[in-house]
């Protein structure tokens, strides 16, 4: 994901960013130092400090802040947004290797549910070490019917990790179907 983004720094530059279970933090770093506005790191409550401290270290006059984000728990994630957002949506999601035990799925979408807003693309990479997860994602996804995916293309990822089994690809807000009085509306009125 690191590559893909320095190699399309727009998806980044400007944008406010939140990432998904940032570990060492490595690739909010590199997202920050692309020119992200806001870069908030994620992960759990017993991680966060470790994150604060790496952070600090790694990305010295770069404006990143580290929060606390069980995934699953939209209220949280939401009061994020209010915070961090000014109650608006990120304008990028990363979450780059999630993907890879039971229950993550459900927990994952409920989290992009709460986070990825109309004008939201998020950025998700995920090794196939696990197909039956992905699988399970994907079924999840498609049952969820809230959010699209949209496959990134191998030849736009470095040829050393280019591989079957990984899969990156975007999340973006579904359009909304027209509610049943609209569509009637509109039906009635064609002759």
């Amino acid at each position: 994901m690191a590559y893909f983004l320095c190699k399309n720094p727009e998806e980044i530059k400007g944008k406010t960013v939140i990432e998904l279970g940032s570990g060492t933090g490595f690739l909010g770093c590199i997202s920050a130092g692309l020119g992200a506005s806001c870069m908030v790191l994620t992960d759990l409550p017993g991680v966060c400090p470790q994150l604060e401290t790496a952070a600090r270290s790694n990305c010295r006059g770069i404006d990143i802040r580290v929060r606390s984000l069980p995934w699953g728990d939209a209220n949280i994630a939401r009061s994020l947004c209010e915070t961090e957002f000014k109650g608006g949506w990120p304008d990028v999601v990363l979450c780059t290797d999630c993907i890879y035990r039971e229950g993550a799925p459900a927990l994952l979408l409920a989290t992009f549910d709460a986070l990825v807003g109309p004008e939201t693309v998020a950025l998700v990479a995920a090794d196939g070490h696990r197909p039956e997860v992905i699988a399970d994602f994907h079924d999840k996804l498609a049952a969820q019917g809230r959010l699209r995916l949209e496959p990134v293309p191998a030849t736009q990822l470095h040829h050393y990790v280019r591989s079957d089994s990984l899969v990156v690809f975007r999340l973006r807000r579904a359009a909304s179907p027209p509610s049943s009085r609209v569509a009637a509306a509109v039906g009635a009125e064609e002759p």
